[in-house]
């Protein structure tokens, strides 16, 4: 039996399972390559076809040769410049050309990717390879320092070793195609929770568990967690858990389990008391939006660039993964709209939709409109990034020449986060993060559009089917906020549906300056930034 090192629950990468063709397009190799990596200590989790390999044992195989790049060449290894592999040509590849100075140029073929290889060797090591080609000795074997570590064996981090079941893997390698449909870090999630559960039950069979197993493991999470995850965490475990079994049940050779398992990994009420939607979330007020805005440099390109990301994300309430992924044809500064077309940005679940701009503030609106212009005057076209890197910044002069390739978005949300770190530090208020911009326009949303026709447009525009949604999970009513209500009532400051349908028409810039529905709107504007 194989043996491997017990998971972590991250890692998701070593969660995975990988076919030939899955490894042949992740690292652009042949089929062939594959075959030869097998042959120097790359391990399938059995014999059987399709051969499959586990996502640890790939990782730890290429790690052990890209360190082995960096050791001398042995006796009768060649580097191939070709497929970039240290190689053990066939002995009968070799053939050998008489240099200067007492050397040889050795000639072989590289067995992986078929090209050309070749070395400078000593005329000892000329005698010694000669000597073995003719005894039928492969000059692998002259090197007694050649064994590779065995590739079915990991040595123990401190989490034990247990053996794996190759039947959980061929499951599992069936269970990632069933979840392609999600987006990859759902994926990623459900790899993550089984892994965990095959580790707690030291990689048991999945074709022999019982409701034992599942009750011990509800319990572990209820009570041991994951890691010091939260409860939301948790529950979240248990559900693509729950998932995974009840998709297990269907499927051949697992159709004799007990129905009924899933039902024993339901966390009970007092197991998710605390759990999604329950806490408190931090969020800017109005006045701190505007600080941090305000306080942000915007003398160069680049300060400009991060200005427009936190601009943007409250104008636009796009998640910031989204926002980081946005191309300059996806902004419309005429119709203040943004289509965030999932095919090109990365949406929550995938989800396509055309959002208008939040009504926030005015100079938040011109601020990115500037930004979008002077992008354009520089050279940046439609498929551009919205928000470029850094080294593209610096490089306007290559936006002139004709037939370039569109700049590339960046490939996490990483620098949206780094641009609300320097907007909070500027404004010297504390750290919000980006998902902070959510929980503070639903409570905007909460202010000035009680009605249900805008409450429900509001909603969307964020994203959510109903608004059930915004009002469960995003910007749960503080005791503070509580507070103010009532002071209001008791102070008789409380909005008639009139005045709030007002509010909404001044801050969506529906009325007339100087007309007297706009000093009233005014008005209740500044009365209400007082309250605040």
């Amino acid at each position: 039996m194989i043996m491997v090192r017990a998971y972590k629950y991250t890692h998701a990468k070593k969660n995975r399972v990988y076919d030939v063709e899955a490894i042949c397009e992740k690292f652009d190799v042949h089929k062939n390559t594959v075959t030869n990596w097998r042959k120097s200590g790359l391990c399938s989790i059995d014999e059987r076809q399709p051969l499959l390999f586990k996502g640890s044992e790939l990782r730890r195989f290429l790690k052990q040769r890209q360190l082995k790049q960096k050791q001398k060449l042995r006796l009768g290894q060649f580097k191939c410049f070709s497929c970039k592999a240290r190689t053990w040509p066939e002995p009968r590849s070799w053939n050998f050309e008489e240099g200067t100075s007492n050397c040889f140029w050795a000639h072989a073929t590289c067995p992986e990717c078929e090209k050309g290889v070749k070395k400078v060797i000593s005329g000892v090591q000329y005698q010694q390879i000669c000597k073995a080609l003719e005894s039928n000795i492969t000059p692998q074997s002259l090197d007694e320092d050649n064994e590779l570590v065995p590739g079915d064996v990991v040595k123990d981090q401190g989490n034990g070793v247990v053996e794996y079941s190759a039947e959980n893997e061929r499951i599992i390698f069936e269970f990632q195609k069933y979840t392609e449909r999600y987006n990859k870090k759902t994926q990623d999630a459900y790899l993550a929770t089984i892994r965990a559960f095959e580790v707690f039950l030291q990689c048991k069979p999945f074709d022999k568990l019982k409701t034992d197993d599942a009750t011990r493991y509800r319990r572990h999470l209820a009570y041991e967690g994951m890691d010091g995850r939260s409860k939301s965490s948790i529950a979240h475990a248990a559900s693509h858990l729950r998932k995974f079994i009840v998709w297990l049940t269907k499927q051949e050779g697992y159709r004799r389990l007990n129905r009924s398992i899933p039902d024993y990994l339901e966390l009970s009420r007092a197991d998710l008391a605390g759990a999604a939607g329950t806490k408190n979330r931090d969020y800017p007020s109005i006045a701190e939006v505007e600080l941090m805005i305000s306080s942000m440099p915007a003398n160069t390109l680049a300060q400009q660039r991060d200005r427009a990301i936190v601009a943007a994300s409250f104008v636009f309430g796009t998640r910031a993964d989204a926002t980081a992924s946005l191309r300059l044809k996806h902004v419309d500064i005429d119709k203040k709209e943004v289509n965030q077309d999932a095919t090109e940005v990365r949406t929550k679940n995938s989800k396509s939709m055309l959002t208008c701009w939040f009504p926030i503030n005015d100079e938040f609106d011109q601020i990115l409109i500037d930004y979008i212009k002077r992008l354009r005057e520089q050279g940046f076209e439609d498929e551009d990034a919205l928000f470029p890197p850094n080294a593209d910044l610096r490089n306007v002069a290559s936006l002139k020449i004709e037939g370039r390739p569109p700049i590339s978005t960046w490939k996490s949300s990483g620098s949206v986060a780094m641009a609300f770190k320097s907007a909070c530090q500027f404004a010297n208020v504390p750290a919000y993060t980006p998902h902070s911009v959510r929980h503070f326009l639903t409570e905007l949303g909460r202010e000035i559009a009680s009605q249900e026709g805008p409450r429900k447009a509001w909603s969307q525009n964020l994203g959510h089917e109903t608004v059930v949604i915004t009002e469960k999970y995003y910007a749960k009513m503080t005791a503070d906020h509580r507070q103010r209500i009532f002071e209001d009532m008791r102070r008789g400051v409380v909005y008639s549906e009139d005045e709030k349908d007002l509010l909404l028409r001044f801050l969506l810039q529906e009325l007339e300056p100087g007309s007297p529905e706009y000093k009233r709107g005014l008005e209740l504007f500044t009365k209400r930034m007082e309250r605040r």
